[in-house]
């Protein structure tokens, strides 16, 4: 991406983000909807918008719900927004944040499941080193 696209994405992120913190009328969209990339396409026309929505299950009405509404978004955020043409948004579903979450929580039960398993290494170590201590 070239640095008119990056600045471009960066603010739109950031008016979006503003945006999406005062909330909707619309009750398609609820849970907590997180975004999570911001990709504008080369020729400026797009911007390509990753969003996580949790729970699960209210992830598809959430994106329907923000694709009905892309248009109306779009038009309050371009006060935020300084530039001559303002990409129109399209709203993708991302889960990375969900995989990340189920990534740490597997590391986080075998760190549990290693702690409590006797460490038979350890053991044998501190009666050699004591063996030697005594000699």
């Amino acid at each position: 991406m070239t640095l008119k696209q990056d600045q471009l994405a960066s603010t739109i992120e950031r008016a979006l983000r503003e945006r999406f913190s005062r909330g909707f009328h619309d009750p398609r969209i609820s849970g907590l909807i997180t975004i999570t990339t911001v990709k504008v396409t080369q020729d400026l026309k797009f911007a390509d918008v990753g969003v996580s929505v949790l729970p699960a299950e209210k992830q598809s009405l959430t994106l329907h719900g923000l694709e009905a509404a892309a248009r109306h978004i779009r038009r309050e955020i371009m006060d935020n927004v300084a530039s001559r043409t303002m990409p129109e948004l399209r709203f993708i579903e991302d889960n990375s944040l969900k995989k990340q979450a189920g990534i740490m929580g597997a590391l986080e039960k075998i760190k549990t499941e290693d702690t409590s398993k006797p460490t038979w290494g350890k053991s044998e170590e501190t009666s050699d080193d004591e063996k030697g201590t005594q000699a």
